[in-house]
C-alpha cells in the first residue's frame, strides 16, 4: 500500500477526457488498496458530487480556482502572473505533505510542482501525466516549453495516451521516451449497447444516419462533415446528420448550415442528457479531427472508442492521437481533415456496402472492449511498483 498525492489542474465533476482519465485512475488504485489524496481546484459546477472508493480523499482549493479563472484574464499581466502564482501556492500548501508517489495529473502547473516536492523529499518519485494537444500547443510558447523540459526531466516516469505523444515527448526533452509508458484512456464497457426498438422524435431516421458527440470546437472538423453532407444530399435524399454537445463554434455552423441549405438535415441539438439513444440509432460516426495553427489537436478520441461500444464504425481525421482510436480499414476510415470530398467518399463507401460497414463496426466493438479501467489501472500500478522498487525503477 503506497501513499499517493495527485495533482489535477481539473477534476470531476467539471467534464473532459483528462478528468474522466484521471477519475478513473484515483478511483481504481484505491480499490487497489493505495491511499489516494486528490488535491485540485474547487468546482463551479454544482450538484452533487461524485462519489469515489473510501480510499480517496478529494482537497478542492477555492484559491487555486481563482487563480485557475485569473490565468485567463484579458489582462496579460493579470493573466501571468496568476499562472505563476500557481507554483508557490501549491509548494507551500503541499509542503507539510508526505506521500509515496506524487502523480502530476497534468504537466503544467502540477509536473514543475511535482518535480519541486521530489527535490523537497517530500515524495519518494513522480509521475507525470500527458495527453498529446497541450505538447503542441505549450511549445510555441518558450517560456512553457521551459516549464515543460523542467517538468519531463524531474520526473522519474511519464504517461502519454498515444505512441505519436510519446514520440513528440521526446522532441521537447530529449530522453523523456525512454521513461515514457503509453497508457490509453479506458471506457465503461457494459451490456446497454444493444439497438433499441424505437428512437425519439428529434432523431430523424435517416440513410445513411451520421452522429458526433463532442465539444463544439473549430478542431472536431464537424464543418468538414457538414459539407460532406452537403455533397451527398443528391445521391442519399434521406441523408441526416445529429451533432450533439455546445461550444463556441456552434454559431459559426448554425451559418453553415443555414448557408447549404441543410436545415431539414443537419441538426444541431446541444447538450443532450442520454446520447446512448443517438450511438445506437447512428451508422457512422463522424468527427474528422483537425489540428490547429495554434497546435491543438486531438489528443486521443475516447468518444470513438465510445461509438465502437454500439457496433458503429468511425471516421476520424487523420490527425493526432484519432490514428490510434481508430484503425484505418479496421474499426473505421481516416480521411484528411479539411478534405470534404473525402470525408464523402468514405460516407459514401460506408454506405453503400453495408457489409463493410457491420464488419467494421463489430471489429471496433471488440477493440473498444479492450480499453477497461483494470488495464489503465493495473499500468499505473506497475509504474508505481517498479518507482518503490530503485532496483527496477524506468528511469
Amino acid at each position: 500500500m503506497a501513499d499517493i498525492l495527485l495533482l489535477a489542474d481539473t477534476f470531476v465533476p467539471n467534464r473532459g477526457g483528462s478528468e474522466a482519465y484521471l477519475a478513473v485512475l484515483a478511483e481504481g488504485l484505491a480499490q487497489n488498496g493505495h491511499r489516494v489524496t486528490v488535491v485540485t481546484p474547487a468546482s463551479k459546477v454544482t450538484g452533487p458530487m461524485p462519489k469515489f472508493h473510501p480510499g480517496v480523499l478529494i482537497r478542492r482549493s477555492r484559491l487555486w480556482q481563482r487563480l485557475h479563472i485569473l490565468g485567463s484574464h484579458p489582462n496579460a499581466v493579470i493573466n501571468r502572473l496568476s499562472r505563476l502564482a500557481i507554483f508557490p501556492l501549491l509548494a507551500a500548501r503541499l509542503f507539510r505533505k508526505r506521500a509515496d508517489v506524487v502523480i502530476a495529473g497534468h504537466i503544467l502547473p502540477a509536473g514543475v510542482v511535482a518535480r519541486f516536492l521530489v527535490q523537497a523529499n517530500r515524495c519518494k518519485a513522480s509521475v507525470v501525466v500527458t495527453y498529446g494537444e497541450e505538447l503542441t500547443m505549450y511549445r510555441r510558447s518558450a517560456r512553457m516549453l521551459n516549464l515543460m523540459r523542467k517538468a519531463l526531466q524531474g520526473a522519474d516516469a511519464v504517461t502519454a495516451l498515444t505512441n505519436d505523444s510519446r514520440e513528440e515527448l521526446d522532441l521537447i526533452y530529449p530522453g523523456a521516451a525512454a521513461k515514457t509508458f503509453v497508457i490509453p484512456p479506458s471506457v465503461k464497457v457494459n451490456d446497454d449497447h444493444d439497438k433499441p426498438d424505437g428512437a425519439p422524435a428529434e432523431i430523424k431516421a435517416g440513410r445513411p444516419n451520421l452522429f458526433t458527440l463532442s465539444r463544439i470546437v473549430e478542431r472536431k472538423g464537424m464543418d468538414t462533415t457538414i459539407r460532406a453532407v452537403a455533397a451527398l444530399r443528391d445521391e442519399f435524399p434521406d441523408i441526416q446528420y445529429h451533432i450533439a454537445g455546445t461550444g463556441p463554434d456552434s454559431s459559426r455552423l448554425h451559418e453553415l448550415i443555414k448557408e447549404l441549405q441543410l436545415e431539414d438535415c443537419v441538426h444541431l441539438h446541444g447538450s443532450v442528457p442520454d446520447p446512448k439513444l443517438y450511438f445506437q440509432t447512428a451508422d457512422i460516426f463522424c468527427m474528422p479531427n483537425r489540428e490547429l495553427a495554434n497546435g491543438e489537436r486531438e489528443g486521443f478520441g475516447i468518444v470513438f472508442l465510445e461509438a465502437g461500444l454500439y457496433g458503429v464504425p468511425s471516421i476520424a481525421g487523420r490527425s493526432g492521437g484519432a490514428v490510434d482510436a481508430v484503425l484505418h480499414d479496421e474499426t473505421g476510415l481516416l480521411v484528411e481533415p479539411d478534405n470534404a470530398e473525402a470525408m464523402a467518399d468514405a460516407i459514401r463507401i460506408l454506405t453503400l456496402d453495408e457489409t463493410y460497414r457491420k464488419n467494421l463496426g463489430q471489429a471496433a466493438r471488440a477493440y473498444a472492449e479492450q480499453f477497461t479501467a483494470e488495464r489503465q489501472v493495473s499500468k499505473f500500478m506497475e509504474i508505481i511498483q517498479q518507482l518503490l522498487d530503485p532496483a527496477k525503477s524506468p528511469r
